[in-house]
């Protein structure tokens, strides 16, 4: 697989871990490294001149960002967008590009290497090898094949606005407004949410432990690939700072240990694989977990909590799935000190 320079990951090799990701076509995985975060699904715009499996594009803080379909690529169908879709903010050395997912399958590592060449794909393909992961093989991505711009001499692909018009054909009003407003979240540094306006929440995997994070006013969540001693660290630095997780842009953000915040029980072995990034006063910070399991909107709302021995950052209960789900404001937690969640499964 072709790969461009990527000075800040992990080792390579058979330690080599891949995000796993469903879309309508089948699972798909991306090396970790190559992924600099994960967001819920914005609105879009049209793409002039665009290849055919470009869905749209929109501002992720001031770059555009070409959203790419592995569906019409590997099926040539259109996926219809949900409301609980996610794009996947995949690095190339040209550009990052953004990848529609439905949902995310987990962080794995391959029980073989490799597998045979995809039937019918070839090494200018995007999507040339099947890797043995998890419960069954996974199409591997390598984002840097992927093609935006329509090339001359193709057959003239739909229309950009028919195509996202086609992409959008079943959402209503209601969850296009939503999109709306994450758009424009993504195009600036959010503020924070006011209290009781959540709509969606992260599902997040903490040491066999499983929680739920409100999602508005997000700023998404990476793979934590180069963590960095905080150069501002002193006596009077919070104990639960782990350092600097450093984003693929080369920004430095400050890392809180949520084990510590949420006064869970403490590893030394422990290796987060995320960072879950939010806004506190205008300043960006990020906690450490193991994993962004989904994003989700329960049908019913959450239900409050009647012991009231906990931190103001705990602000409910969440049922989902067939569980309940301690419920965390990301932004108060970050002001809190350690004080137990219910973290019943």
């Amino acid at each position: 697989m072709t790969s461009s320079a990527n000075p800040k990951t992990r080792s390579s090799g058979s330690s080599t871990k891949f995000l796993i990701f469903a879309t309508d076509a089948g699972r798909c995985a991306l090396p970790i490294e190559r992924v600099s975060e994960t967001l819920p699904l914005p609105r879009l715009t049209p793409l002039e001149e665009s290849q055919a499996s470009v869905l749209g594009a929109f501002d992720l803080r001031g770059d555009l960002m070409p959203l790419v379909s592995m569906d019409i690529f590997l099926q040539q169908s259109m996926p219809i967008a949900a409301i609980d879709d996610l794009v996947i903010i995949a690095e190339t050395a040209r550009q990052p590009i953004a990848i529609h997912a439905r949902r995310l399958l987990g962080l794995q590592q391959p029980r073989r290497s490799q597998m045979p060449i995809v039937e019918g794909q070839n090494n200018n393909s995007p999507v040339f090898r099947r890797i043995d992961i998890g419960e069954s093989p996974a199409l591997l991505i390598d984002p840097s094949h992927l093609q935006l711009a329509q090339r001359t001499g193709d057959a003239p692909p739909q229309l950009p606005d028919q195509r996202l018009s086609a992409f959008e054909s079943g959402l209503n009003d209601a969850q296009c407004h939503l999109l709306d407003i994450r758009a424009r979240q993504c195009s600036i540094l959010p503020c924070h949410t006011p209290p009781g306006h959540h709509d969606s929440y992260w599902q997040v995997r903490l040491q066999g432990h499983r929680l739920a994070f409100v999602a508005d006013g997000y700023f998404g969540f990476g793979p934590i690939s180069d963590l960095k001693p905080d150069i501002n660290q002193s006596a009077s630095t919070p104990s639960q700072v782990l350092g600097c997780y450093t984003r693929s842009s080369g920004q430095n953000i400050r890392l809180s240990d949520s084990r510590r915040l949420l006064d869970l029980p403490i590893d030394t072995c422990w290796q987060p694989n995320t960072a879950l990034l939010t806004c506190v006063n205008g300043q960006l910070e990020a906690i450490a977990v193991d994993f962004v399991e989904a994003l989700i909107r329960p049908m019913a709302e959450p239900l409050p909590l009647l012991d009231c021995n906990h931190g103001h950052w705990l602000i409910g209960t969440l049922d989902h799935d067939h569980r309940r789900l301690p419920l965390v404001d990301l932004q108060a937690l970050l002001h809190s000190g350690c004080l137990a969640p219910d973290t019943n499964q």
